[in-house]
């Protein structure tokens, strides 16, 4: 089954520092639609880093590991995605962010194609 990794950034646009813990939610969002589709993310075990607070100075970043599974290894209906919709830890509303490529999810709410790695002060790097 193929699969591949994105780096998430999430970055402190205010004046003042603030914290951020724990795991972001994503959904993949239709081209066509702008509507969810398929289930929203799972969680991908602390591999590289564990969960911790990450303090976040204006300017600074941190990262999400998503680990995304593909669409065409599973027995689904496909829909091209072009974007994800990101919920940080403790908040309510979602930020539509683009993929940097189009990829497919499964409109199936039972396959859970990407899975978020906890919020950690710097990429992943392979």
């Amino acid at each position: 089954m193929g699969q591949f990794f994105w780096n998430l950034s999430l970055t402190n646009t205010g004046g003042a520092a603030c914290t951020v813990e724990g795991y972001p939610v994503t959904t993949l969002v239709g081209s066509a639609s702008g509507e969810p589709v398929g289930s929203a993310s799972g969680t991908e075990p602390g591999r590289w880093y564990p969960v911790t607070v990450v303090v976040l100075e204006p300017g600074t970043s941190a990262y999400s590991l998503l680990h995304l599974g593909q669409a065409g290894a599973y027995d689904c209906p496909l829909v091209p995605v072009g974007a994800l919709d990101v919920t940080l830890p403790g908040w309510d509303a979602a930020t539509r962010v683009p993929t940097p490529n189009p990829i497919e999810g499964c409109d199936d709410d039972s396959t859970v194609l990407v899975r978020t790695g906890p919020l950690a002060p710097a990429p992943v790097t392979f």
